[in-house]
């Protein structure tokens, strides 16, 4: 298969996530004739990365990582061009929020990739470029994938993950700190002493628990941008269930039936509720549902408001007290409502894992 054909299927805008055995197809096929590929390549992908749609731009960065970590030094010479950076950059400023977070993101993997090389130095220059000017829709590194002890229980995962977090919030907010003291340095140099003085009260404060509190699930701060096939895809906000720790700063986890690595401080952890707070929660939801007949009540005087136009019913003192006693627990019940739909979400994500799982056993066993 030619490889402009092979390059239009990987970034094909029907894609709505990153096929890697296309990718690593591409790969491949560029290093059957570098010389002559590697042009080509370089060629196709400035032609997908100017086209409107996000879903061809987005599959086009995860390709560029991908044939600078696999298509050797000529084409990380190829990508590391004056042309090619002035592509990125002009991208970033016409494109929407999301592919623009993710060309910093390739910038930023590119650069540290290849960072021990001074002649791939534009792209260092062009990450900090754009970081300069998007900076605070940048993600936390991704940490590397360092074996650990398999001996690690899950008290050993949960201040990993909490760890992991909290260097990258800190690693955030000096970022953030940095540009500002761009723009006002003297002020931010005295905001700056103040933060560093004041940093480690918020972890002296911090009560200890009689007994560590467990989760087995996590959600995403961000979405991911995987590097890797093994990598799981997700988006900020989706819950991943916990299989077990990898490396030092990466853990296996399940989404919607699909399992792949996860790095640990691009999620927090969803704490199991402890007995006394599902007591409290089921109490709580019990005394709500008493207010119905007082919602009920209500609709009732509207109703004969709107048939009657008494609009002196609504002034009445059994109106207002009816109105206010429900206007109380308003607010509390859409949080219980939204608990449950959260709830429903992690079930249905179950739902879909146990198909998968069943559907693979059917077709291995007939």
């Amino acid at each position: 298969m030619k490889l402009s054909t092979l390059i239009s299927k990987t970034t094909s805008p029907s894609l709505l996530e990153d096929d890697w055995s296309l990718i690593l197809g591409v790969c491949d096929e560029i290093n059957k004739n570098p010389e002559d590929n590697i042009p080509q390549a370089i060629s196709e992908l400035s032609i997908k990365l100017q086209l409107k749609d996000a879903n061809v731009q987005l599959r086009s960065l995860s390709l560029l990582l991908a044939l600078n970590e696999n298509c050797g030094s000529r084409m990380k010479q190829a990508i590391a061009t004056k042309s090619f950076m002035g592509i990125l950059k002009e991208r970033a400023g016409a494109v929407h929020q999301s592919v623009r977070i993710q060309i910093i993101e390739v910038l930023k993997q590119l650069y540290k990739s290849d960072q021990s090389d001074p002649s791939l130095r534009i792209v260092k220059d062009t990450y900090d470029e754009l970081l300069k000017n998007y900076g605070s829709n940048s993600k936390p590194d991704v940490p590397k994938k360092q074996r650990t002890n398999q001996d690690d229980d899950d008290d050993d995962l949960r201040r990993a993950i909490e760890l992991s977090l909290k260097e990258s919030q800190e690693k955030q907010e000096q970022i953030i700190t940095q540009q500002k003291q761009q723009q006002q340095p003297q002020q931010q140099q005295q905001e700056q002493i103040i933060t560093q003085q004041v940093q480690p009260q918020p972890i002296q404060k911090q009560e200890p628990s009689p007994q560590p509190r467990t989760f087995s699930k996590v959600r995403a701060l961000y979405d991911s941008f995987p590097t890797d096939p093994s990598d799981l895809k997700f988006h900020k906000g989706d819950i991943i269930t916990i299989i077990e720790r990898v490396y030092k700063d990466w853990g296996k986890g399940s989404l919607n039936g699909v399992i792949g690595l996860f790095p640990f401080n691009y999620v927090t952890p969803i704490y199991d509720p402890t007995i006394e707070e599902l007591i409290e929660q089921d109490q709580r939801t019990n005394q709500l549902l008493t207010v119905e007949n007082d919602v009920n009540k209500l609709l009732s005087i509207l109703d004969e408001v709107t048939r009657s136009k008494r609009f002196e019913l609504m002034n009445t003192e059994e109106f207002q007290t009816l109105f206010n006693n429900v206007m109380k627990v308003k607010p509390e019940l859409k949080d219980i409502v939204l608990g449950l739909r959260e709830k429903q979400n992690e079930l249905m994500g179950l739902y879909k894992s146990m198909k998968h799982g069943t559907d693979v056993y059917e077709s291995i066993q007939y």
